[in-house]
C-alpha cells in the first residue's frame, strides 16, 4: 500500500500542558513508570491542559456533551478557543537547537508527578514532540533542510510504529513556551507568546546530578487521528424482557483502494512543521505510511463479566488513523439474559457471546464526507432491538439487531 499525504489540515484540536519537571535519576526513554527510581529531591509540579472541540460529525442526531466544562484548579487564562483537556499520556519530546544534535526523550507522570528523562541546559530549545509516547513507539526529527542547522524554522518529525486504532488521542506538538512560577492565588494570569507555530522554549537546567529550579513548559497539541464515539443503549420494549451485558466492542477500518482492503494495524506518521510568529497553523503536511502485514480488528472496549446496558446511552470512544478510511466495521459481543423467572431473579443466560456486526459507510451516513478526516469526531447512536420481540427464551429466534442512527 502506498503512503498517503494529508496536506493543509485545519488544526481541530489543540492541547495545553503546563508541566514542572523535577530532578530525575537516569532511565531509558522506553522505561515503564515503575522502573523509574524516584529521586530524593523533587520540584513541585502543576499540570493544566486545554483543548478546542473536535469537529463534530454526528449521524442524524447532533449531541454535545458537557466535556471540557470542568473548572480548573487555578484561574489561568488559556489562549483563545481552548478548554480543559485532562489526558495524562506520556509525551515524546525532541529538544532541538540550531547546528546541534537533538535531545530525544519523554515527559511522563509517575506517582502523581510529572518527570522527564531529558537533561536540559539553560538555553532556548525548539521543542517538537507528540503524544502518546508508549513502549515500542519511537521518533526521529530533522530540520526542514535535513542539515540539522535551522530547527528554529521548523522540523520534519517522524513517529514510528503507532497503532492504527487506539484508545489514546494521538497528537503532535504545534507550539511550546516556557511558563512562569509566580502563581498568585485566585488571580488570573497568562503566558505571553504562547501560540501555534512558535516552538521556542527557554529551559531551566535539569540534570540527574544537581538540584534545579522548577522547569515550566506549556505545549499546544493538534490531532493526528480521527475519533469515534459510540452511544449504545437497549430498546425500551426489549429491556422489559431481556438483559444485555456488553462484553466487547472491536473496530476495524477499511479503505476504498483497489481492491478495497482493511487498513494495517501499524502506521508511521511524518509531519512537516513550519515555525511562524503569527499564530498560524504550522502543519504543512501529514503523511501516513502503513507498516507490517498484520491487519484485523482492535478492541475499543472489553469486560470479562460484561457491562449491563440500559435504555440510556453509554459512551465508548477510540481513535483511528484517518487517511483513506471510508468504512468502519464494528463487532459487538454480548450475553443475553431473560427476565421474570421467580426462581432466577437475576435472569437465565439464554445466549452467550452473541455477536452483531455493523458496517458504517461514512459516505452513506454523513453529508458531503466520504473519507475520514484528521481532527474529526464521528458519533453514532446504536440501539439494540429484538428480531422477534415475544419469542420466549431458550433460545431466542435469532440474535437481536443493532440499529445505527
Amino acid at each position: 500500500m502506498m503512503s498517503h499525504a494529508l496536506k493543509g489540515g485545519t488544526p481541530l484540536l489543540m492541547v495545553l500542558f503546563m508541566l514542572i519537571f523535577p530532578l530525575l535519576t537516569s532511565c531509558s526513554s522506553d522505561s515503564d513508570d515503575e522502573e523509574v527510581v524516584v529521586p530524593t529531591t523533587e520540584v513541585p509540579i502543576e499540570v493544566m491542559s486545554y483543548t478546542t472541540w473536535f469537529e463534530e460529525n454526528v449521524a442524524k442526531t447532533r449531541a454535545y456533551g458537557a466535556e471540557g466544562a470542568g473548572a480548573a484548579t487555578r484561574a489561568w487564562i488559556p489562549p483563545t478557543g481552548f478548554t480543559q483537556f485532562a489526558e495524562d499520556q506520556k509525551i515524546g519530546v525532541c529538544l532541538t537547537q540550531n547546528d546541534k544534535e537533538p535531545k530525544i526523550g519523554h515527559f511522563f507522570k509517575s506517582s502523581g508527578k510529572w518527570k522527564t528523562n531529558v537533561e536540559m541546559d539553560e538555553v532556548t530549545y525548539y521543542l517538537y514532540g507528540y503524544t502518546p509516547h508508549n513502549t515500542g513507539i519511537s521518533c526521529e526529527v530533522t530540520d526542514l533542510s535535513g542539515a540539522q542547522s535551522a530547527f528554529s524554522s521548523g522540523s520534519i518529525l517522524k513517529i514510528k510504529n503507532l497503532p492504527a486504532i487506539t484508545s489514546e488521542d494521538v497528537c503532535v506538538v504545534i507550539g511550546a513556551k516556557n511558563g512562569k512560577e509566580d502563581y498568585i492565588a485566585d488571580a488570573d494570569y497568562s503566558v505571553t507568546g504562547l501560540r501555534r507555530g512558535d516552538f521556542a522554549y527557554d529551559a531551566q537546567k535539569v540534570t540527574t546530578s544537581e538540584s534545579s529550579n522548577g522547569n515550566y513548559v506549556y505545549m499546544l497539541f493538534d490531532h493526528l487521528y480521527s475519533a469515534l464515539r459510540l452511544n449504545m443503549r437497549v430498546d425500551t420494549k426489549y429491556a422489559e424482557i431481556r438483559t444485555i451485558k456488553l462484553k466487547e466492542i472491536t473496530l476495524s477500518t477499511q479503505t476504498d483502494d483497489e481492491p478495497a482492503s482493511p487498513t494495517k494495524k501499524k502506521t508511521d506518521i511524518t509531519i512537516r512543521l513550519n515555525a511562524n510568529l503569527d499564530g498560524s497553523d504550522p502543519i504543512e503536511s501529514v503523511t501516513y505510511t502503513p507498516t507490517g502485514e498484520e491487519t484485523g480488528e482492535s478492541s475499543m472496549f472489553h469486560s470479562d463479566e460484561g457491562l449491563e446496558l440500559t435504555t440510556k446511552y453509554s459512551e465508548y470512544i477510540c481513535h483511528f488513523m484517518p487517511q483513506g478510511v471510508t468504512t468502519l466495521i464494528l463487532t459487538s459481543t454480548f450475553d443475553i439474559y431473560d427476565k421474570h423467572d421467580p426462581e432466577h431473579p437475576e435472569g437465565n443466560l439464554i445466549r452467550k457471546n452473541a455477536k452483531a456486526t455493523n458496517t458504517l459507510v461514512l459516505g452513506k451516513l454523513l453529508t458531503g464526507q466520504d473519507t475520514a478526516r484528521r481532527g474529526s469526531r464521528y458519533t453514532f447512536n446504536i440501539t439494540i432491538k429484538p428480531t422477534y420481540l415475544y419469542q420466549m427464551s431458550d433460545p431466542d429466534l435469532a440474535d437481536p439487531s443493532m440499529v445505527v442512527e
